[in-house]
């Protein structure tokens, strides 16, 4: 929801959806802030090192499908599973533009199609559109695969300390 903020009287939101929310951009600032995701930023070619956060963000999203047993003993599919139900059983709060997106997400599985480099190809296209000039993300595939190694060991390094900086106390 935090990606819809715009949309949304965000004090009319139940406290916990404010605190996700507020996760969510405090993750995405911490993400967009690190020194290993800005140093690899400068790896990219123009024109994507421009776009190259938004490529990462998604990107990662693949490494943490492809790691996925390392961070969790959660089964990855119930996950998914479990979090387009959670999403749904909100309906009633979500602005209506994130209602549409939440049915294309859900019939088109997006959290499932990360795991694989043909989903995040379709996800940076999907996100390109949405962007109101002209953008290099449709055509970020042969970036991410020139620089497939040094993101995952990017990856394999920032998130641990990802978790370590935003894991609430059990």
């Amino acid at each position: 929801m935090a990606d819809f903020r715009k949309y949304v009287d965000f004090e009319s939101l139940p406290q916990s959806v404010k605190e996700g929310i507020e996760n969510h951009q405090q993750v995405d600032k911490f993400t967009d802030t690190h020194p290993l995701v800005t140093n690899l930023r400068q790896a990219f070619h123009p024109p994507q090192r421009r776009f190259s956060g938004i490529i990462l963000d998604v990107v990662f999203d693949y490494f943490l499908s492809k790691h996925w047993h390392q961070y969790t003993q959660v089964d990855r599919l119930k996950f998914i599973s479990s979090a387009y139900a959670t999403l749904n059983d909100m309906e009633e709060i979500l602005p209506a533009q994130m209602h549409k997106a939440l049915i294309k997400m859900s019939e088109q599985d997006w959290l499932g199609s990360y795991a694989t480099l043909d989903g995040i190809e379709v996800t940076l296209e999907r996100i390109g559109t949405r962007i109101r000039f002209v953008n290099p993300l449709a055509d970020s595939r042969a970036e991410i695969e020139r620089l497939h190694d040094p993101i995952e060991r990017c990856f394999l390094e920032f998130f641990p300390d990802l978790i370590h900086n935003f894991q609430r106390p059990v």
